[in-house]
């Protein structure tokens, strides 16, 4: 099965279910009438978390059942495109964190950009964004102009502006704008526990069409950008990885005086992705752009000791490379000690190859050989 880590941090498997799963935490969406493929994954552990209904909204006015709708006043509604760029992603992260299933979701500017303004189905005049009178972010309405059928993707307001009639008159908007170039019915899912969502759509003439479910499979961690008060954990991380993973091959007396306090303030401003156990962070990766060259770079790459072979490597290095392609790099690099053999081994199993350059760095009180690896992000 293929993967992805989301901007949240879940890691959601699809395509056919077999048994080439991560080994933590995953998800999985189905639809409820697919009982093959759900007893397939459930074969394969994994286990109904959520159930989401799939609605249609007619974009007739005359089909829905709510009172007039009047934009409430100091509220205006625009379109995306004349948001700014920042200002409306935030906006997205914000609200997604009352959307069940999204929370802790945090867009890169590039992963935004790609999957927003490049997207094919893109229309700013259907993913409206509501503005009070000091230009302040207060709710999207936004729809996805989809071949096959428009689909309302999130229709979300900020908690200090709900039960103002906003949401209900945000929507009333984008359904009329979607109607201007589309007539057909607007698909939409919402999970059957958001009693507020549900009377919102159920009153422009929602109907339900059918049922989706997702899934989860438990695993030992979780990815998830760091924050300032994660500095300690990482900063030990880092060392512990470093004393195990440099034992055979470095002098026992530097790496014992390595102290992880020293560590600390790098890590208060460089936020790496970590990864999250039930115990604490227990791997993190540091990576952007590469100050030598065009390319990405995996900056440091730590894992704790007692979590090696589980898969907490394999999934942030993938993780880290695709969130490096997604910002625009087409090649990755990272530089690792000549004589760290598992480290290697490591690297290349994620598809890494040495490329030829070498280089001496002070390391432990001596002159140590790096390699540089590298990987064509395609």
């Amino acid at each position: 099965m293929k993967q992805w880590i989301r901007p949240d941090g879940r890691c959601f498997v699809f395509g056919e279910p077999d048994d080439d799963l991560p080994p933590g935490r995953a998800h999985a969406g189905v639809d409820e009438a697919d009982e093959a493929r759900a007893r397939a994954l459930a074969g394969l552990g994994f286990a109904s978390q959520r159930r989401e209904l799939v609605l249609e909204l007619p974009t007739d006015p005359a089909a829905w059942s709510v009172p007039a709708v009047e934009t409430p006043s100091g509220i205006a509604f625009v379109p995306a495109d004349r948001v700014e760029e920042e200002q409306l992603r935030l906006l997205d992260d914000l609200l997604r964190q009352d959307v069940p299933g999204t929370d802790g979701w945090k867009w890169s500017p590039a992963g935004f950009r790609e999957e927003t303004y490049e997207s094919r189905d893109f229309d700013p005049a259907t993913y409206l964004v509501a503005l009070d009178e000091r230009r302040s972010g207060v709710g999207i309405a936004r729809v996805w102009m989809r071949p096959d059928r428009p689909r309302l993707g999130l229709i979300a307001v900020r908690p200090d502006w709900r039960r103002r009639g906003v949401a209900r008159a945000l929507l009333a908007a984008a359904l009329t704008a979607v109607r201007e170039r589309d007539p057909r019915d607007v698909r939409t899912d919402v999970d059957e526990t958001n009693t507020a969502s549900r009377s919102l759509l159920f009153g422009f003439g929602g109907r339900t069409m059918g049922a989706s479910l997702e899934l989860v499979r438990e695993g030992g961690f979780r990815l998830r950008p760091s924050v300032p008060e994660d500095a300690e954990a990482i900063a030990a991380v880092q060392v512990r990885s470093a004393q195990a993973g440099f034992a055979h091959f470095r002098p026992p007396v530097a790496l014992a005086t390595l102290d992880p306090a020293l560590r600390v303030p790098l890590w208060r401003e460089r936020l790496p992705l970590v990864a999250e156990g039930a115990e604490g962070i227990v791997g993190l990766a540091h990576f952007g752009p590469s100050e030598a060259e065009k390319a990405g770079e995996i900056y440091r790459f730590f894992v704790a000791p007692e979590c090696w072979g589980e898969g907490i490597g394999r999934a942030l290095m993938a993780s880290a490379l695709e969130q490096l392609r997604v910002a625009g790099h087409s090649q990755a690099i990272l530089w690792v000690h000549a004589d760290n053999g598992r480290a290697r081994r490591f690297y290349e199993a994620a598809g890494l190859r040495p490329d030829g350059a070498e280089r001496d760095e002070e390391a432990f009180g001596e002159v140590v050989k790096e390699l540089r690896y590298r990987i064509d992000l395609g």
